[in-house]
Formats: structure tokens, sequence, C-alpha cells
């Protein structure tokens, strides 16, 4: 019994690790990937953090503001999130806004 749930994880992980790649390689949203091929997104979320396992890490860059520049209404800053995602920003945005759409984003 031990050994065919073991045989079936191990199954399910060749699987899941087949999906994320597949979707690694489309141009597609994860929520888009999931409605095409049928499959939940709390499934997707699920084992995509499952197989990343504890060695998943974040990186801290470094942002350069010209205090000196006069900001108008037409400065713009761009963030680029793992060129998946490109938002320009504007020099009255909302952090609080802000923060919502990148914590999205990291879900994705």
């Amino acid at each position: 019994m031990v050994f065919s749930r073991r045989i079936e994880s191990e199954q399910k992980e060749k699987k899941w690790k087949r999906v994320i790649g597949d979707w690694e390689g489309s141009d597609f949203s994860i929520v888009k990937y999931c409605r095409l091929h049928n499959l939940t997104k709390h499934q997707f979320f699920y084992w995509k953090r499952k197989l990343e396992g504890p060695s998943r890490t974040l990186s801290v860059v470094p942002l350069q503001i010209n205090t000196g520049a006069d900001l108008n209404d037409h400065s713009m800053f761009t963030v680029v999130i793992s060129d998946r995602y490109k938002i320009e920003i504007n020099s009255r945005f909302d952090p609080v806004r802000f923060r919502q759409v990148v914590e999205v984003l990291s879900d994705l």
C-alpha cells in the first residue's frame, strides 16, 4: 500500500513538472493556461510552490531616483518583473494600489 502511494506521488510529481515546464514555455498567464488545459489554478499554485521547494529566493534590485529632477505629471518610471510584466508608473502613483498589483502578479 505504501509502495503504491509512493509511485502515485512520483507520477503526480512528474506530471506537474511537465505541466509547469509547458506553461513556462508558453506565453500564457497561469489563469489562461489552466483554463485551456482544464486545470484548477489552486492545483497549479500548489504544485508550483511544492516543486520550487524552500530554496525560492527573492532578489532586491536597487532603484535610483534622481531627487534633483522636477517631477511633473508626465514623469514616469518602469518596473519590469521577470521579463513577463512591465508596469509604467507616473509620479502620482498610489503606493497601496501598486503593492496590490505586485502581489497579484507574484501569484501568476
